[in-house]
């Protein structure tokens, strides 16, 4: 999936408990519940749907990317609005761009939005 786009050199996260995440270019982002993996772990330590290592977020270049690192429950992507989406392949590469939405297992509790 490619949607071309001039996009920004920073992005950011905005999910769960009022988490931010900025993602400066050339930098990455692991979600999920481990705390070595995720820098906001802790904000998915009441969602067992969430995978310890759930997904990494690239920003690569300008262009920023997310993998589902084989969770149990899956990554889901849609644009702009709370559904469910489509469920991204485990290893999938997938260019984000700012309003999309990102589900970790499917969860509108554990729903991110791209800016």
């Amino acid at each position: 999936m490619h949607r071309a786009q001039q996009l920004p050199r920073s992005f950011t996260l905005r999910g769960p408990a009022s988490a931010v995440i900025e993602i400066p270019d050339g930098t990455q982002l692991g979600l999920g519940r481990d705390p070595a993996y995720c820098p906001v772990a802790e904000v998915f330590a009441a969602m067992p749907e969430v995978s310890r290592q759930h997904a990494l977020v690239t920003n690569e270049g300008g262009r920023l990317v997310i993998v589902d690192a084989g969770s149990t429950n899956g990554t889901w992507l849609a644009n702009g609005t709370w559904t469910k989406g489509r469920q991204i392949t485990a290893g999938e590469k997938v260019a984000l761009v700012p309003g999309d939405t990102i589900s970790l297992g499917g969860d509108p509790e554990a729903l991110f939005v791209v800016s």
